[in-house]
């Protein structure tokens, strides 16, 4: 069985993943944000204004958009798992599409 390869933007970083439940196993959506890149001295750092708390940061452009990429995958993950946690019994989980 062969794997593909993660799709990575221009600057070589992969897409956070989405979010697993309600999806055919496989199935990868893409999720895209803002990046503000800053230079300060010999460091990048890059923050999300939709994620707050998402930053990175790296020595050159592509390091700080891929650390910044890793944190918002794992922040998003965290928020999963605890808007998940101890839902109703009566509730029921559906998937939302925003965009087109």
């Amino acid at each position: 069985m062969s794997m593909k390869k993660p799709a990575r933007n221009r600057a070589g970083v992969r897409a956070p993943e989405a979010p697993r439940w309600g999806h055919k196993a496989g199935v990868r959506i893409r999720n895209e944000f803002t990046a503000v890149v800053e230079r300060d001295g010999r460091w990048y750092i890059a923050y999300c204004p939709e994620i707050p708390g998402a930053n990175g940061q790296g020595r050159t452009k592509a390091a700080a958009l891929k650390s910044l990429a890793e944190t918002i995958a794992s922040i998003l993950e965290d928020r999963r798992r605890d808007g998940l946690r101890d839902l109703p019994a009566t509730a029921s989980r559906e998937k939302v599409v925003v965009g087109g």
